[in-house]
């Protein structure tokens, strides 16, 4: 980590809840200097030899424009390893992304979490527009960066509306990407659960933290039970991901109002179509020798890599 913090305020994210804990009580988000990170940097090369990449955790990699200015440039020559880091849409323009790539970023992880502009915007409180994503989608294609986009599922604040917008984007994303689909978690004291909770949506022992919760699944799963309507957009979302799935086939499934009543084989083939994703990446690894088994097990187990 070079830095600790968020300067956002998505409503379900704690960095909300802590942002307004430390407010006039200093600077919300740490960074550290460039030589101290480069410092760390430099101690693992030696201690560990067969370093092959490195990844940062920040919440948002390049928030600092000038502070990124000063680290491509030391990392290119002092480490000059392959890494990769995460990313805020609004952060993301063609002259950062191009510098951290010739220093070396490989894949990069952005939050699109919900597809709808609407539910982005008035209940996320995410200021990104659905042009800005499409336009961050096609810098990482120009630039061959690997992405992967985060997305949260289970949401009832969002309308059947809002989930056909939803892939209505993700159909506007050029491949290649790959996807992380994460359930709606409800953390404490959040504005988001506060109003979940004034709105009647859930109930206190729905909270993260409480023993009792009745939904219990960060990393979403297709073989979890859920509303059919749901399953419907998840796998259908799933596949958007797919290469070898034409999007024209993904619109013409989305009509099939059959389907969203019984989305049994829509749920299957998206599981199908996962298993053969994760299938190939399992053979690219093993050529470029890498450990193969011990990463896509975990993936494999919880599905969320689409």
């Amino acid at each position: 980590m070079t830095s600790r913090g968020c300067p956002y305020k998505c409503t379900y994210c704690s960095n909300s809840l802590f942002n307004h804990l430390y407010k006039g009580k200093g600077r919300l988000v740490r960074q550290r200097s460039v030589e101290n990170v480069l410092d760390e940097l430099r101690r693992h090369k030696k201690i560990f030899p067969h370093l092959k990449r490195i990844d940062f955790i920040d919440e948002v990699f390049s928030w600092d424009r000038e502070w990124v200015e000063a680290f491509v440039q030391q990392y290119r020559k002092d480490i000059g390893l392959p890494f990769h880091c995460m990313q805020h849409p609004n952060t993301t323009d063609q002259e950062v992304m191009r510098m951290l790539k010739d220093a070396g970023l490989e894949r990069v992880e952005i939050g699109i979490q919900t597809g709808s502009e609407r539910v982005r915007k008035e209940v996320f409180e995410r200021p990104v527009s659905d042009e800005k994503l499409v336009k961050t989608a096609k810098i990482m294609r120009d630039l061959r960066i690997v992405p992967f986009y985060d997305i949260i599922v289970d949401n009832p604040f969002e309308t059947a509306e809002d989930k056909r917008r939803g892939l209505e984007l993700l159909l506007r994303i050029p491949r290649p990407f790959y996807m992380h689909m994460f359930s709606l978690i409800y953390f404490p004291n959040t504005i988001l659960t506060r109003k979940a909770l004034d709105a009647g949506i859930i109930t206190e022992d729905q909270v993260e933290g409480h023993v009792s919760r009745s939904f219990d699944q960060m990393y979403v799963s297709l073989k979890h039970p859920r509303p059919a309507e749901d399953r419907f957009w998840i796998s259908l979302y799933s596949l958007t991901s797919k290469r070898f799935v034409s999007k024209s086939l993904i619109k013409f499934l989305s009509r099939i109002l059959l389907l969203q009543r019984h989305p049994a084989l829509l749920v299957a083939f998206a599981g199908l179509c996962n298993n053969i994703k994760l299938g190939s990446i399992a053979v690219k690894w093993l050529f470029e020798g890498k450990p193969v088994f011990a990463s896509l097990g975990k993936r494999g187990k919880s599905k969320k890599q689409g």
